[in-house]
């Protein structure tokens, strides 16, 4: 067998497969309806390996999905904490396990037959300008109750890094 037929076979055992990625993108949509629900003006994105069809079958089978949320806000008017405890709130009732801030982030974890299986990994970014869409976007960084040399708004570029 040549190499490339091995890698992939390789490539096809380890790869995310369409019944996982459909029930992240469920996941994904289910989460962002609820931010609409609660007043949050945004446009998505996918980001990371579920952008780019580069998952891979994780060895403890919790599955993720990353989503950059652009907040319709400019940066310079909201403390990136106090935004991702808004997300986080909004959020947090909707499984057991709820929402947690971390640093680049807002998980939301999902179990199945009191597993963890899936989370879903929302980056929320804001714009240096709101009204222009093309203005610099900045991750929102700092986990709850952060200090302020620990928290900040990120300049970013998520969606170059993507097309890259």
């Amino acid at each position: 067998m040549s190499l490339q037929k091995k890698f992939i076979e390789f490539n096809e055992r380890i790869r995310t497969d369409f019944t996982d990625r459909k029930e992240l993108a469920e996941k994904r949509d289910i989460l962002l309806d609820k931010l609409k629900e609660s007043g949050f003006h945004f446009r998505s994105f996918n980001q990371g390996s579920y952008a780019m069809f580069t998952g891979v079958e994780p060895l403890d089978a919790d599955y993720d999905i990353d989503v950059g949320i652009r907040l319709l806000i400019n940066k310079d008017d909201f403390d990136p904490v106090e935004v991702k405890k808004k997300i986080s709130d909004a959020l947090d009732a909707h499984t057991e396990i709820g929402a947690q801030i971390k640093n680049p982030c807002v998980t939301i974890g999902y179990k199945k037959d009191g597993e963890m299986c899936y989370h879903v990994d929302l980056a929320i970014y804001a714009y240096e300008d709101a009204n222009n869409s093309e203005s610099q976007l900045y991750l929102a960084r700092g986990k709850r109750n952060s200090d302020d040399d620990n928290k900040c708004w990120d300049e970013s570029d998520p969606i170059e890094l993507r097309e890259t």
